[in-house]
């Protein structure tokens, strides 16, 4: 007989990006029979985590907390919300009596009170985050395990843990969900669409895609461009408008479309011809392998978390921000993108959502086993 173990499941974020996509594909996919999990989430937007779980009858308690910027007011409300969480999370402790805290995110971690001594898998997602904070962190928990999305985001704790305590595990893709995907245009063959998935923040580096596609206009006259992404703010709000005039500056609007809805970027990838990243490392960069699993070409700036994971793969071409142009231009042809697909869609395989449960389920059962709670079989 298996024993379940209990995995509270926390996320600070008071929105829905991509690490919490990854972490809901996560939650939705844990095993009955090996885990009993509960969800604490801050994501009170429609569609956001709490809604969900709400719809799918996932166990979850919902709190409140913002995103804490980097200022003196972002401190002030940091610790307003972890002051305002911890009658909460020591409840749900009691109450659920988890076997293994697993906290989405660096911020997630910082909710945790210093008291916690609770088995903690942080599971990391950042490329850059402030060291001392990181340091923080491993100095806070001294049972602390982090599991990194990729050997970039790792890199940071290496001097801090040992390195039993450090997990790399890329994330995991329905690739089924996915594959079924419909394109958000159809019969647009007469096109060659460039998509870049970015929410507009300036370390995405938008302003790339349009240098980009000032360069490729006259060299494609069929080109057409799109930009997905979603404005957490009023500071995105006033980004996306200097995008815009940069665009009508550079001559470009009349090709390019900005995408702005709350929804998935999937159609949006489907409809796409070729997939740009263009931002200066890119922890991880799900589009580029929901890109692969559509078939998808991707050219990226080199320096991202995927570079050494997908170094064999054909369709994913890492390159100097110089040197994006050459790498969207051998993509021209549409029997060379026709040719790459299978190649593209095979190397979307070593990141399904199987593969991570059954690496992060294997990691809750070893820190369990560390801490004196063997995993019965």
């Amino acid at each position: 007989m298996t024993a379940q173990l209990n995995i509270l499941l926390l996320d600070c974020a008071p929105f829905t990006g991509g690490a919490q996509e990854s972490f809901w594909t996560l939650a939705t996919h844990l095993p009955p029979d090996v885990c009993r999990p509960l969800l604490l989430t801050a994501d009170a937007t429609p569609d956001g985590l709490a809604e969900r779980a709400a719809l799918q009858s996932f166990p979850y308690r919902p709190f409140t907390a913002g995103h804490w910027p980097a200022s003196l007011k972002g401190l002030l409300q940091y610790y307003q919300d972890s002051r305002r969480f911890e009658p909460l999370f020591d409840k749900t402790v009691a109450d659920f009596q988890p076997d293994v805290i697993h906290a989405n995110c660096v911020r997630s971690a910082l909710l945790l009170p210093p008291n916690c001594h609770l088995p903690i898998l942080l599971h990391d997602r950042d490329g850059a985050f402030p060291f001392f904070i990181t340091r923080l962190v491993a100095n806070r928990f001294h049972n602390l395990h982090v599991v990194a999305i990729s050997p970039l985001v790792a890199e940071k704790w290496r001097s801090l843990l040992t390195k039993d305590r450090i997990h790399v595990v890329p994330n995991g893709f329905d690739l089924k969900t996915i594959a079924d995907t419909q394109p958000a245009v159809k019969n647009d063959s007469a096109s060659f669409r460039l998509l870049q998935v970015a929410d507009f923040s300036p370390w995405k580096r938008h302003d790339r895609f349009l240098s980009l596609l000032a360069q490729l206009k006259p060299q494609i006259p069929s080109l057409k461009a799109v930009i997905k992404g979603r404005i957490r703010d009023q500071q995105g709000e006033r980004f996306l408008n200097n995008l815009k005039q940069t665009a009508s500056k550079l001559g470009i609007d009349d090709i390019l479309t900005f995408n702005t809805a709350d929804e998935s970027a999937l159609p949006e990838i489907a409809a796409a011809d070729v997939v740009v990243s263009c931002s200066d490392g890119e922890p991880f960069g799900r589009t580029i392998i929901e890109a692969l699993a559509l078939g998808k070409p991707i050219a990226a700036c080199r320096g991202g978390g995927l570079d050494a994971l997908l170094a064999d793969c054909p369709a994913f071409s890492a390159v100097p921000p110089d040197k994006l142009h050459d790498a969207v231009l051998q993509w021209l042809p549409t029997e060379k993108r026709q040719a790459v697909a299978p190649q593209a869609i095979h190397s979307a395989q070593a990141f399904s959502i199987e593969r991570h449960v059954a690496e992060i389920t294997g990691i809750y059962k070893n820190i369990t086993y560390v801490n004196n709670k063997p995993f019965e079989h």
